[in-house]
């Protein structure tokens, strides 16, 4: 499955690498704010505009035939190269089905740019088969104590988790809990989001968000 996620980066996001750094970097990206400033978890009115905003965003990136990578990628501190799988706690929990978590696989690659090995792990999937909601309230959760969150130990580990719509090309990553950047092979699958989710777009993205689409009327 590796050589799966490999190849679909290659050939559709060539130089674009999974860490946050770097996915920002690909230039058919739109980033929006999903969160208010001052967002705290423990206020439901915050929390609850997090939720929807990530929720509408992730319907409107995945459709049910859709297939699907969710990819998991932890890099543990220093030189640490073991990390079972019994330390995530997103497989067992957001999958629904077992055959489901069956397809797992786990391998491990050098981070980029970093003398680190971190671990990678791809679920082939479709949208019907993860309480992905429940998902994207747990990765807003995850800068909180709170029993949501996806790595229960050893905290000190990063991790990113990104939705990948291997039949649209497209990355949706909700990297913390204020933003989400969604980036695509195609300009125009960035179309619907941009015009529909427009006065999220975050502020210091809205020109270059603009120039994707100069050259193209709307």
């Amino acid at each position: 499955m590796h050589r799966v996620l490999d190849s679909f980066l290659k050939e559709n996001f060539p130089g674009l690498q999974l860490s946050p750094g770097l996915i920002s970097s690909w230039s058919r990206r739109l980033r929006f704010e999903i969160s208010p400033p001052g967002f705290n978890s423990t206020d439901p009115e915050s929390f609850g505009q997090a939720c929807q905003r990530a929720g509408q965003l992730f319907h409107k990136v995945f459709h049910s035939k859709d297939e699907l990578l969710l990819v998991t990628v932890v890099q543990p501190p220093g030189n640490e190269s073991v990390l079972r799988r019994k330390h995530l706690n997103i497989y067992l929990k957001y999958v629904k089905r077992k055959n489901t978590v069956h397809r797992l696989q786990h391998f491990l690659k050098m981070a980029e740019g970093k003398d680190v090995k971190e671990h990678r792990f791809i679920i082939p999937c479709r949208k019907e088969d993860i309480h992905y909601l429940q998902l994207i309230e747990a990765i807003l959760y995850e800068d909180f104590a709170h029993p949501s969150t996806i790595l229960k130990k050893p905290p000190k580990h990063n991790h990113d988790i990104y939705f990948i719509n291997h039949t649209n090309k497209i990355i949706y990553h909700l990297y913390d809990d204020r933003r989400c950047e969604i980036v695509a092979a195609d300009k125009e699958q960035l179309r619907p989001l941009y015009d529909e989710f427009n006065s999220w777009i975050l502020k210091n993205d809205r020109e270059s968000a603009e120039s994707i689409f100069n050259d193209f009327p709307k």
